[in-house]
C-alpha cells in the first residue's frame, strides 16, 4: 500500500494506468481460457441410417411395363412395375374386376396370358397411407404381334414385313416368283422342313417370251432358331415358235414354204437371299443353285429348201394373227439364268458377304 501511494506521489497517472494494466491482464486471462473451449477438436457424429423417402403420389410416367414372350404365338406376359409408394395399389381389368385378393405390398405386378397386337385397358387404383386420398391411372397395354405363316406362300406382291417374333410352321414353302419379300424381327422360329424357292422349279414363260428374274427373300433380325433350306432360280424363258407349214393363200402357186422358227425367250436372273442375325448360334441353313435353261429354239419346217431362205412368208396361225418371218436367219436357244446374289452376316458385325453364283 506504502509503494502504490508513493508512487502516485511520484507519477500523478499511475493510479489510472496501473488499473488499466491490471484491467488488460485479465481480459488476456480470460480471452485464452476462451480460446481453450473455442478450438476443442469436434466429436465425431453418430451415424443414422437415412430412409429414401417413398412416393406419395404415382402417375403415369413413373410406371414401366415390359412384354414378356411366352412359347406360344401372340402371347405375352406383361411386367409393370413402379417406384416404391406409400399406400397400397390394387389392379382392375377394363370391367373393374380386381386382378388381385388384396392390396399388392410390392412394386411390381404380373399379367399373363396377353394377346399380341390386341390393345387391353387395365386401371391401377392407389389410396395413400392415411386413406384420405385414391386416385385410378389408365395403363394401355399393347403386346408386339407376331407374324404367324402357317401355311405356303405364293407372293403376287412386295411383301414388307416388321413383327416382333415370326413364326414359319413345318413344311410351309414360299416362293417369291419376282417379287421382293422383307422380313424384319427381333426372333424368327423355323419349324421342320422349311423351303424357300425364287419360283417353283421348271416354270416356264409363254412362248417366245424371256422368264421373269427371280425376287429377293431378306431375313434380318435378332435372333433366330430353325433350319432353312434355300433355291436360287429363274422362270425359264419361253420356247421358241417353230416354223410353220406351208403358207395358205388365195395365190396358192405364188405362196412360199415358211421358214425357220423363231428364238427361245432367255431365262430370268436367279433371285437374290439376303440374311442378318445378330445371334445365330440356334440357326442353319443350306443353299442350293437350280439349273434354269433358256428357252429352246424352234425347230424349222421339214418342207424347207435352201431357195426358201431369202423369202418373206405370210403366214397366219391359228388364231389368225399374222407373223413374218425372214427366211435367211437361223434360229438360236435362249440363254440360261444369269448369276443371283446372295449376302450372309452372322453373329458378327462385319459388311455382308456378297457371293454370285449360276
Amino acid at each position: 500500500m506504502r509503494f502504490f501511494n508513493v508512487m502516485a506521489l511520484l507519477y500523478p497517472n499511475f493510479r489510472n494506468e496501473f488499473h488499466s494494466a491490471i484491467l488488460v491482464g485479465a481480459a488476456i486471462i480470460g480471452l485464452s481460457s476462451c480460446s481453450d473451449k473455442m478450438f476443442t477438436p469436434p466429436q465425431p457424429a453418430t451415424e443414422a441410417a437415412v430412409e429414401i423417402p417413398k412416393a406419395s403420389v404415382l402417375s403415369r410416367n413413373l410406371i414401366e411395363i415390359r412384354y414378356k414372350p411366352t412359347s406360344s404365338p401372340n402371347r405375352y406376359d406383361a411386367q409393370i412395375k413402379w417406384p416404391s409408394y406409400d399406400g397400397s395399389i390394387r389392379f382392375f381389368d377394363e370391367k373393374k374386376v380386381s386382378l388381385s385378393d388384396e392390396a399388392i405390398k410390392t412394386n411390381e405386378f404380373n399379367i399373363e396370358g396377353l394377346e399380341g397386337g390386341v390393345e387391353r385397358i387395365f386401371i391401377l387404383e392407389t389410396q395413400n397411407k392415411d386413406k384420405t386420398m385414391r386416385t385410378q391411372i389408365e395403363l394401355l397395354l399393347l403386346p408386339p404381334k407376331d407374324l404367324v405363316l402357317g401355311q405356303s406362300l405364293n407372293a403376287d406382291q412386295d411383301l414388307n414385313v416388321t413383327a416382333g417374333r415370326i413364326f414359319i410352321s413345318d413344311n410351309v414353302t414360299i416362293f417369291t416368283n419376282d417379287h421382293c419379300l422383307s422380313f424384319e424381327f427381333n426372333e424368327l422360329i423355323v419349324g421342320n422342313n422349311v423351303k424357300i424357292y425364287n419360283f417353283e422349279p421348271n416354270t416356264k414363260a409363254v412362248t417366245e417370251k424371256n422368264g421373269r428374274n427371280g425376287g429377293c427373300f431378306k431375313l434380318k433380325g435378332k435372333t433366330a432358331k430353325g433350319f432353312i433350306k434355300f433355291f436360287s432360280n429363274s422362270e425359264q424363258g419361253g420356247d421358241g415358235v417353230p416354223g410353220f407349214p406351208r403358207c395358205l393363200g388365195t395365190h396358192a402357186a405364188e405362196v412360199f414354204y415358211d421358214c425357220f422358227g423363231t428364238n427361245g425367250g432367255n431365262s430370268g436372273k436367279r433371285g437374290s437371299f439376303l440374311l442378318e442375325l445378330e445371334n445365330s448360334s440356334n440357326f442353319d441353313f443350306d443353299f442350293k443353285i437350280l439349273d434354269v435353261a433358256g428357252g429352246a429354239r424352234g425347230e424349222k419346217n421339214p418342207s424347207l429348201t435352201p431357195h426358201d431362205r431369202t423369202k418373206i412368208c405370210l403366214a397366219f396361225k391359228g388364231d389368225g394373227r399374222q407373223r413374218y418371218l425372214t427366211c435367211d436367219i437361223e434360229s438360236i436357244k435362249g440363254n440360261d439364268a444369269a448369276a443371283g446374289k446372295m449376302c450372309f452376316k452372322l453373329k458378327t458385325g462385319v459388311d455382308y458377304e456378297c457371293i454370285e453364283k449360276n
